[in-house]
């Protein structure tokens, strides 16, 4: 197929990867017309400044679009992409996402019949400081976490595939669909999570996409230690009662859900009536509890205590 395609690539603090990822590009096996666009969610200047070089150095036509940081607004950051993109395909990469040589060429692929929402898999790195090419990649040990973590995380979205929302088995950080005029994030979510899965909920539900979760789209998961945003892993109270709302304004907007569905990452959060702190418990210390009262509780919690 010759469809043309943009490759939106959100960025914050990852300047290192933000390079591979443009040398990858460099690299794919698809023959056909793409551009690269490069949105940033504030990175500082200096970082901005290796983002733009990088960009710079891309084979295709390649775009570089910042704004102030003002917190995590990865929907905004997005749609600021999908409003530049002049191709037919969206593929959608996160910062930390470095893609296989025929990323592309299999996305597309998938493209064949029309109105397909098509999720790519990922190998888990973690953090690795020895990464200088993208040769250096090809040369990772994983480690028993890193494997465990990327079977897991394989398995778990197979099974979401077969299920009554099989939507929930795409995820952002390797994503694409055609481009048309309701393909846009809610810019409501602020914060953390789980704005692609709202999206993903929209695009196949409301409008109709199927859903296609394809493991040979392959990409490698490469962290950045400043970059990182999941609220399990920074345990902030302002992170979480983020992450809280964003939780029922993707719940509320999405009928048909299970408490669990939606509210299975409230295991883990726990609250302080005495400092009116909410934190982040290992998930060796989860216990059984009342997910419904957990979350009735939260929403009161979240009414009362800030602003809509």
């Amino acid at each position: 197929m010759n469809v043309s395609v943009s490759v939106i690539i959100i960025t914050y603090k990852q300047p290192e990867v933000l390079k591979l990822i443009v040398d990858s590009l460099n690299q794919q096996t698809y023959p056909g017309d793409v551009e690269i666009i490069v949105v940033d969610d504030g990175s500082p200047s200096i970082v901005a400044t290796k983002n733009i070089k990088s960009t710079n150095m891309s084979m295709y036509p390649a775009k570089y679009i910042w704004h102030a940081d003002i917190g995590f607004r990865a929907a905004t950051t997005r749609n600021n992409g999908v409003r530049l993109a002049q191709n037919e395909l969206l593929i959608f990469l996160d910062g930390d996402i470095v893609p296989h040589g025929d990323l592309i060429e299999k996305h597309v692929a998938q493209h064949q019949r029309p109105n397909n929402l098509v999720a790519g898999n990922r190998t888990w790195l973690g953090e690795q400081s020895n990464i200088g090419d993208l040769s250096d990649l090809e040369k990772v040990t994983l480690d028993a976490v890193s494997l465990r973590r990327g079977q897991n995380e394989n398995t778990y979205r197979q099974k979401l595939m077969n299920s009554q929302h099989p939507w929930r088995a795409c995820f952002s950080a390797n994503l694409s669909l055609r481009k048309s005029p309701f393909v846009l994030f809610d810019e409501r979510f602020i914060g953390w999570g789980p704005e692609d899965a709202e999206f993903c909920y929209r695009m196949c539900v409301k409008h109709g996409l199927t859903p296609i979760y394809d493991e040979t789209i392959g990409a490698y998961h490469l962290e950045s230690p400043d970059a990182v945003g999941n609220v399990f892993r920074k345990n902030s109270h302002n992170d979480i009662v983020d992450y809280i709302r964003n939780t029922f304004l993707f719940f509320d907007n999405c009928p048909g859900l299970e408490l669990e569905d939606a509210f299975y990452g409230f295991r883990r959060l726990v609250f302080n009536k005495d400092t009116n702190i909410w934190s982040v418990i290992p998930r060796s210390e989860v216990e059984e509890f009342d997910l419904k009262k957990s979350v009735s509780f939260a929403r009161q919690w979240i009414t009362q205590n800030t602003t809509p």
